[in-house]
């Protein structure tokens, strides 16, 4: 009774737990494209899983220069933390 508006919404994998992750990997195992193909394929995930690290480091960031109490290493540690991030995430 409670998930009814959930299972509404969630498709065809509704019966399936963590479906998701099987169409993931039939998209990249069931279709034997060229070369060029699976390299993409490949790029657009390291693109991807770069920029959550960047995400999660600008977040560690946050929190020790929030955290840092005003000692002056704990500041100068995370502001290059933030900046390398945020380098990473405009490469990215």
């Amino acid at each position: 009774m409670f998930f009814t508006p959930v299972l509404a919404f969630a498709g065809s994998n509704a019966t399936v737990p963590m479906g998701w992750v099987d169409e993931i990997f039939d998209s990249l195992l069931s279709t034997p494209g060229t070369l060029e193909d699976l390299i993409v394929k490949v790029l657009n995930w390291l693109i991807g899983g770069s920029a959550v690290v960047c995400v999660v480091m600008l977040i560690v960031a946050g929190f020790t220069y929030m955290t840092s109490g005003g000692n002056e290493d704990k500041t100068q540690k995370a502001t290059k933390t933030l900046t390398n991030a945020i380098i990473g995430l405009v490469i990215a």
